[in-house]
């Protein structure tokens, strides 16, 4: 099967600060890591999975048959700002820095400069929290609704991480060093 993109780079272009030369390869790249990994994490796989598949069906059939109401209540409202939001956290970097052979810097009138470590923190942190804060609003709406979202209640432990998730359920960040 075809990678599922939920969000294009134009989108994530339209509704952020992202300017319009950044190129795609760098958005469609955090777009996939947002979706497979903070997306999942927060979905469990099998519910994901429901989602990926009806986004997939949507787009790949002549007949574009509906995606089924309760994954379109939680794809519109949730899981497109959550993608959104994850995007922008690990697409920062890559458009900030310009690596070289020689140095790490940013892009600057064609000369390298040192990296503001606290700018691209300050932008990291803002769109974190706002990733969060729809995190946190999908958790709500699903314990709310878990009847209708039985994928997702089930693969719930005590912890309310989901237990059949791949890569891992716990956000591993060991810093940036310059």
């Amino acid at each position: 099967m075809q990678k599922i993109y939920l969000l294009t780079p134009n989108y994530l272009r339209e509704n952020s600060e992202v300017s319009d030369d950044v190129e795609d390869k760098f958005i469609s790249r955090s777009i996939l890591t947002a979706q497979d990994i903070d997306l999942q994490r927060v979905l469990g796989t099998e519910l994901y999975e429901i989602v990926i598949d009806a986004v997939y069906e949507y787009v790949n059939t002549g007949t574009t048959i509906p995606i089924p109401t309760r994954i379109e209540n939680i794809l519109d409202d949730y899981c497109l700002p959550i993608v959104l939001y994850s995007a922008l956290r690990s697409v920062i970097p890559f458009i900030y820095i310009k690596m070289s052979p020689k140095t790490v810097g940013t892009n600057d009138g064609g000369y390298t400069q040192p990296v503001d470590y606290d700018i691209m923190k300050l932008f990291t942190k803002e769109y974190d929290n706002n990733y969060q804060s729809y995190v946190q609003r999908l958790i709500n709406y699903l314990t709310v609704n878990s009847t209708d979202y039985e994928e997702w209640a089930a693969t719930r432990l005590d912890d309310g991480e989901p237990q059949n998730m791949a890569p891992g359920s716990k956000n591993y960040f060991s810093g940036l060093q310059i």
